[in-house]
């Protein structure tokens, strides 16, 4: 374990949906206070890497979870960060826990020296001794001052402020084996493949909004007018897959990205030279061949399945709704599910740094002094607490790799599968915008409008009569509409639970 403690552009015309465009003399609106203030599509997920960026800043406890949870899982897999950048925050996350170790090592040893000190010269004069015992709390109250100057005011108010903040002024961290655990989450960030624990298949997506399902017979053949009952054509389960990606392509929807994925269980992963390349005492592949995707999609197995996913994202990362859809033709049968999850805003606790703004040069200096008196007697003298508590966790988490890495190469189980990711943990229930509130349903109803529009239009084309498909789709969109009516409305503090089934729960 590690020791502890731009400005906004104006792309869009339509609710940030498109590209910008110009007037017709060639004019460009936006800069004469013709558009609202829109997000750059380069800054997908720029504010909540921010916040999060900030929150290991202004919190070490913070930290410290950001780094068990993605440094120190060397063998389990990493939960996909919708809508954030984790590498960003895991790297000033680190810098975070050196700050605060290499403040707890001067005061250590600014202690050690002081007593060393006041000892000594108490033997010759008092009033030497005395002075040794105000230096050293001098001394103590300078390197906590200067350690909250620079958290605060240095990192958080020059570069973690809406208009400052750049992902790429996240520190590097000097130790290798840090710099290729941080590489290998920047590889999982594009990879195809997820690694989930029982039955959180879809980790990392946030709360389940609805879940649906419809089950066609495949088996009989639509009738044209004043005709018999056409022959139904023969079609895969890949073939359902390539025509759901293709429509969804064409929704339109800023930086939304549209890809197979295949979810493995992680504790079926034992004996596998495909999800563990680099042998099973290391951490799972991030993606795999889209031949696999393929074969996984022709033949499912229990803990293995291939789903095409539709990321939504808006507000900067603040707000994430996926679609997950899967198709299954056998037996003359053709049953197809779908599922949507949503990342809301980040709780306020994060938004912390926003206070931050206007603080004068003279006030944040009182500030740090402030600090510094209030916590420099009791950090001197915890101090030697906090470089033992940093050593211990450091031997205990080498430890524990090492009997797990042992436990494995005995031949014992082990689950593989990815925890749930730090945006996720972050997330809240309350959506402070009005817009956002509506941005959300309208993912969801207009997705699932052109979802069942192309399996509509894919089983017309195979010939496939549609009377039993069209009676399951009238009542789902019965359902969701009458949900989203009841649970959506309360922008500050809403639930959202759409589809037949479903249900708002709160965290």
């Amino acid at each position: 374990m590690l020791p502890h403690d731009t400005a906004p552009t104006v792309p869009s015309s339509v609710n940030g949906q498109g590209p910008p465009t110009d007037d017709a003399d060639g004019s460009h609106p936006e800069q004469d206070g013709g558009w609202a203030w829109r997000y750059s599509r380069q800054d997908m997920d720029r504010e909540t890497t921010r916040y999060l960026s900030a929150a290991t800043q202004l919190d070490v406890i913070y930290a410290e979870a950001v780094v068990r949870k993605v440094i120190n899982e060397p063998i389990r897999a990493l939960a996909p960060a919708y809508g954030a950048d984790v590498t960003v925050v895991t790297r000033w996350a680190v810098d975070s826990l050196l700050r605060r170790w290499r403040r707890d090592l001067g005061l250590l040893l600014t202690l050690i020296i002081g007593c060393i000190l006041i000892w000594g010269l108490a033997q010759f004069a008092l009033l030497a001794g005395i002075a040794a015992a105000t230096a050293t709390i001098a001394a103590a109250w300078a390197i906590v001052s200067r350690e909250y100057w620079v958290r605060w005011y240095q990192i958080v108010v020059r570069q973690m402020l809406r208009d400052n903040f750049d992902p790429n002024d996240a520190p590097e961290p000097r130790y290798q084996w840090v710099r290729d655990r941080i590489e290998a989450i920047s590889a999982r960030r594009r990879g195809n493949l997820v690694i989930f624990q029982g039955k959180r298949a879809f980790v990392g997506s946030g709360g389940r909004l609805s879940k649906e399902h419809v089950v066609i017979d495949v088996s009989r053949g639509r009738k044209v007018k004043n005709g018999k009952p056409q022959k139904p054509r023969n079609f895969t389960n890949a073939d359902v897959h390539s025509a759901l990606i293709s429509a969804m392509k064409k929704l339109g929807f800023s930086d939304m990205k549209v890809e197979e994925r295949l979810f493995v269980n992680g504790l079926h992963l034992k004996n596998s030279k495909i999800f563990l390349p680099s042998g099973e005492a290391a951490p799972p592949a991030a993606s795999v061949a889209p031949g696999l995707l393929i074969e996984a999609t022709q033949h499912p197995t229990p803990d293995a399945r291939t789903y095409v996913c539709v990321e939504m994202p808006g507000w900067q990362g603040q707000l994430v709704v996926t679609l997950f859809v899967r198709a299954v033709h056998t037996g003359g049968s053709l049953y197809i599910e779908w599922e949507y999850h949503v990342l809301p805003p980040l709780r306020d606790w994060f938004l912390r740094v926003d206070g931050q703004f206007g603080v004068a040069r003279t006030r944040r200096l009182w500030l740090a002094g402030l600090r510094g008196g209030r916590e420099a007697i009791p950090a001197l003298f915890k101090s030697p607490f906090y470089i033992a508590t940093d050593v211990k966790r450091a031997v205990a988490a080498k430890r524990w790799q090492n009997r797990t890495v042992a436990e494995i190469k005995q031949g014992q189980n082990f689950d593989y599968g990815a925890a749930s990711s730090i945006r996720e943990d972050a997330y809240g229930q309350s959506r402070q915008h009005h817009f956002l509130e509506r941005d959300e349903i309208m993912f969801v109803l207009m997705s699932q409008e052109i979802l069942v529009r192309e399996i509509r239009k894919f089983l017309r084309k195979c010939n496939v009569d549609l009377g039993g498909f069209e009676r399951q789709i009238e009542e789902i969109s019965k359902s969701t509409y009458k949900f989203y009516n009841v649970h959506v409305g309360n922008v500050s503090d809403s639930v959202v639970a759409i589809g037949d089934k479903a249900s708002a729960k709160t965290r």
